[in-house]
């Protein structure tokens, strides 16, 4: 920001995508769009053990339908 208003960030990406990124686990970049905003978001999974025979994801800030899509987009992308 400057006394004239909102610059121009140059290059937005390599602000938040770093490379050492790629080879850890629990972490994904997700593309969204906000009205007409487009925005990259860092999504983080956690894992804990589970006495459960059936372990439940949970959540935090997002729809539970969409976690329960995961598993299914993650076989497709390896397909």
């Amino acid at each position: 920001m400057s006394e004239k208003g909102l610059l121009e960030v140059e290059g937005p990406s390599k602000i938040c995508c770093h490379k050492d990124m790629s080879n850890q686990s629990g972490k994904v970049l997700v593309p969204v769009i906000e009205g007409s905003r487009s925005l990259l978001l860092e999504v983080q999974a956690l894992n804990s053990f589970s006495n459960s025979p059936i372990p439940r994801p949970s959540r935090t800030g997002m729809d539970y339908n969409r976690i329960l899509m995961f598993p299914l987009l993650r076989a497709v992308g390896q397909g």
